[in-house]
C-alpha cells in the first residue's frame, strides 16, 4: 500500500510505476474511507473494557437478566478480531473486482496518518507499506489554488503526516520510508 504525506507528494507516479508490472494492481485514492474505523475500534474497545465487570458477572451468574448489563460488551480480544475482520471484509469487497488476475493488490491514499496505518498493519500482517514524503515547499508549489489550502493548514498537515510516518517506519519493518527530493 502506498501512503502519502498529503497530496502532491508523488503517490500517483509511484502508483503508475507499481502498476507497470503486470499482475500488480494499486488502486487509486478512496477519499479516506478507513478514517472512521480507528474511532469505531476505540469506542468498541472502551465499552469492552468499561463493561468488563458487567459481562463477567452476567456470565458467571448464568446470564442473569436482573443484573445491570446496559454497557456490557464482548471481550477486548474479540473486539480486536472483529475490527480486523470488518476492515478486511470491507477492503476485500471494495477492491475485489480484479483480484483473480492480480497477485499483488493495494491502494494509494493521501489522507491517512498513523492510526489508519496501524489498523492496516494489524489487518494485513504480510503487507508492506510505502510511506511517501516529498519536500513540503515543492508540494505546496504544485498545490492547485482551487483546493483551498492555506499555508498554515498545509504546514500543520504535512508535519503531522511526517511525524506519524517517521514513527511507523521506526516501529515497523514493513513500513518503508521514501523521501522525494523534488
Amino acid at each position: 500500500m502506498i501512503l502519502s504525506a498529503g497530496p502532491r507528494a508523488g503517490s500517483t507516479l509511484l502508483q503508475r510505476i507499481c502498476n507497470a508490472r503486470k499482475g500488480t494492481l494499486i488502486w487509486g485514492e478512496h477519499g479516506g474511507l478507513l478514517r472512521h474505523f480507528p474511532s469505531i475500534y476505540a469506542n468498541a474497545s472502551y465499552f469492552s473494557m468499561s463493561g468488563g465487570e458487567e459481562r463477567d458477572l452476567y456470565f458467571q451468574r448464568g446470564e442473569d437478566p436482573n443484573l445491570w448489563i446496559a454497557s456490557m460488551a464482548p471481550d477486548l480480544e474479540y473486539v480486536q478480531d472483529a475490527m480486523v475482520a470488518a476492515v478486511r471484509s470491507f477492503m476485500r469487497t471494495m477492491y475485489g473486482q480484479y483480484q483473480a488476475s492480480h497477485d499483488i493488490l493495494g491502494f494509494k491514499e493521501v489522507r491517512y496518518y498513523g492510526g489508519e496505518a496501524e489498523l492496516l498493519l494489524r489487518c494485513y500482517p504480510e503487507a508492506h507499506f510505502l510511506l511517501l514524503v516529498r519536500n513540503p515547499l515543492n508540494c505546496w508549489k504544485s498545490m492547485p489554488s482551487e483546493w483551498g489550502w492555506t499555508v498554515d493548514r498545509w504546514g500543520r498537515e504535512w508535519n503531522a503526516f511526517v511525524r506519524s510516518f517517521q514513527a511507523l517506519a521506526a516501529e515497523h519493518a514493513r513500513c518503508h520510508w521514501s523521501a522525494m527530493k523534488t
